[in-house]
């Protein structure tokens, strides 16, 4: 009998053990189930308001709210220069700030031309880092700022390695995507504060959601830039100034390759990208800025980091492979046709 008994205490204490850890695993999954309807109802309830909302309910004139000057940087080709043209649209005057002066004359003849704004162009380089800073101060200080649009940024064509990239092409990433974002908030955001008005845009990127190999320095620009300004948000709140970070997926711009053949509506263009963001302004401090994206962010950020780090991986690899085969065709032809 003594053994029946030790056996029959045995199971029952096993049993209440058992039952146990099944509670802390019901209370666990419980808390990551609430965590979790919490994120998608909050994600759910910011696309309405920036997606929906936004385009049904008239918004007051950009220039009346914030200031009738905006200043772009990187604005004569892609993302920039649609918002240029999108904010030129509005009535806004615009400074144009980029390295090509060519390009910079011409994009400001055509919107004072269609829109009949003012323009000012500034030449700048901005991977040359600190002392570009001082005389683009200068240029802007007699300025009604009242929107300014982070915008310039280096990416390189090929997925790279860490190791294959060469120093002066990470300390421009660096100059660029880092420097450039942080030191124009700095020149544009006390004035903003004096007259308590005022909007900056940081475009981060999908790729700051999730570290993503062979874009690893890319990618944590853009984490950078995407938490400074949720950072620079809390910090301006109550003093009517905003700062708003958008994370776009892919566009269909000369930064991405094999965007070309994609689907419009999933890698819209730059032109379709700016006129969904640009009614953002003033709705939300954070969003991808197009619709379509939107749906996509939550469910990416919510991935596992080891996965998505992985999948990052592969599909790097794949573009990185796509690529230098493409490479390697091409100049075999130009061989040939010699």
């Amino acid at each position: 009998m003594g053994s029946v008994d030790s056996v029959a205490f045995y199971m029952h204490e096993l049993n209440r053990e058992t039952g146990m850890y099944e509670e802390i695993l019901t209370v666990l999954g419980i808390c990551y189930l609430g965590k979790l309807t919490v994120s998608l109802t909050w994600s759910a309830i910011q696309g309405f308001r920036a997606h929906v909302l936004s385009r049904i309910v008239p918004t007051p004139s950009i220039a009346d709210t914030y200031g009738r000057w905006a200043v772009i940087t990187g604005c004569t080709a892609g993302v920039g220069r649609a918002y240029t043209v999108e904010l030129a649209r509005r009535g806004v005057n615009v400074v144009l700030i980029s390295r090509n002066v060519d390009k910079l004359s011409d994009l400001a003849k055509e919107v004072e031309m269609d829109f009949s704004v003012e323009t000012k162009i500034i030449q700048a380089d901005f991977t040359e880092g600190r002392p570009l800073y001082q005389r683009i101060a200068k240029e802007l200080e007699m300025l009604d700022i009242g929107v300014l649009v982070n915008n310039v940024g280096v990416l390189h064509g090929t997925p790279l390695y860490l190791t294959e990239m060469g120093e002066n092409d990470i300390w421009d990433m660096i100059n660029v995507n880092v420097g450039a974002m942080t030191m124009m908030t700095r020149i544009v955001l006390p004035s903003m504060l004096r007259r308590q008005r005022g909007i900056i845009v940081n475009l981060s990127s999908i790729s700051s959601l999730q570290p993503l190999p062979l874009m690893g320095v890319y990618g944590a620009t853009k984490a950078y830039i995407d938490y400074l300004s949720q950072a620079l948000s809390e910090e301006c709140r109550g003093t009517g100034v905003q700062v708003q970070s958008l994370v776009p997926g892919y566009l269909n711009t000369d930064m991405l390759h094999l965007s070309s053949q994609s689907n419009p509506y999933l890698v819209p263009s730059p032109e379709m990208f700016s006129r969904h963001a640009i009614c953002t302004l003033g709705i939300v401090d954070r969003t991808s800025g197009y619709w379509l994206h939107g749906l996509i962010m939550p469910l990416w950020s919510m991935w596992p980091t080891w996965l998505s780090v992985r999948i990052g991986h592969w599909w790097n690899r794949n573009i990185r492979h796509s690529i230098i085969s493409r490479e390697r065709r091409n100049t075999s032809q130009i061989t040939k046709t010699r």
